[in-house]
């Protein structure tokens, strides 16, 4: 499986008219999606979009097959309804995501650092760190 590092930036997500233009690093993630796409969902791509909200049909085709850029929305319901973790098909939007979340609370690089290793935990396993540091703030 080949890296793609090559993180966009502003300037390469403009349209150009009204088509996204399309990065290496898109079609890398769009890849990795249809993948665990068809490995995980037993549902069809209309029923999908409208059960997780990614959208209509054409827009979870789309984005499986990068003629439509992953945004961290589109990102976030894709894996809500796969049952996987942002990071297994975009590092690029899992890591966009932590960033913005340290920022949000802001967060040290000790505590940055817990919140990338609990990313990596299976849903079940993150959903009770977070369950315990609730009981832990609640202490406080």
């Amino acid at each position: 499986m080949s890296e793609v590092s090559a993180k966009p930036t502003a300037g390469d997500m403009r349209a150009v008219g009204k088509k996204p233009v399309i990065l290496p690093v898109h079609e890398e993630e769009a890849r990795r999606l249809r993948g665990i796409f068809q490995a995980k969902s037993t549902l069809s791509q209309l029923a999908f979009g409208a059960e997780y909200g990614v959208g209509s049909q054409g827009m979870v085709w789309q984005y499986l097959n990068a003629h439509a850029p992953l945004n961290v929305s589109a990102a976030m319901k894709f894996a809500r309804g796969l049952g996987c973790d942002i990071a297994e098909f975009s590092p690029r939007l899992a890591d966009e995501l932590s960033e913005y979340q340290a920022a949000r609370l802001g967060v040290s690089s000790c505590s940055e650092g817990i919140l990338r290793t609990c990313e990596q935990l299976p849903v079940a396993q993150r959903e009770m760190v977070a369950s315990f540091a609730r009981f832990l703030l609640a202490q406080a």
